[in-house]
């Protein structure tokens, strides 16, 4: 957010400050979880092992601080290719996990 200020450009983090960017990360991270459970609940069962990502997801909303907000996109990036890994796993594994199930 400060180096957004010092170099002159607009960002939605800068508009909002500190506390409402922190709120809005927070909750998309909320939803996309909502989400991804719902679609695990409908159809992909599978999809649920995104739950694994659950204590990283709490750690990244628990370091949002102003001391720690400059290293945010590199450790959510990280978060991120984890997330996807697990949905794409639990996409393929739906079949054989309902198959399972039955």
């Amino acid at each position: 957010i400060e180096a957004d200020e010092k170099a002159g450009i607009t960002t939605l983090a800068l508009c909002l400050g500190f506390k409402g960017s922190r709120i809005l990360y927070v909750l998309m991270l909320l939803a996309t979880y909502g989400s991804v459970f719902y679609f695990a609940y409908e159809q992909y069962v599978g999809l649920a092992l995104v739950a694994l990502s659950i204590p990283i997801a709490a750690g990244l909303c628990g370091n949002y601080t102003k001391e720690k907000v400059h290293n945010m996109d590199e450790e959510t990036a990280k978060f991120h290719m984890m997330f996807g890994l697990l949905m794409t796993v639990g996409i393929k594994a739906t079949p054989y996990i309902q198959e399972y199930i039955r």
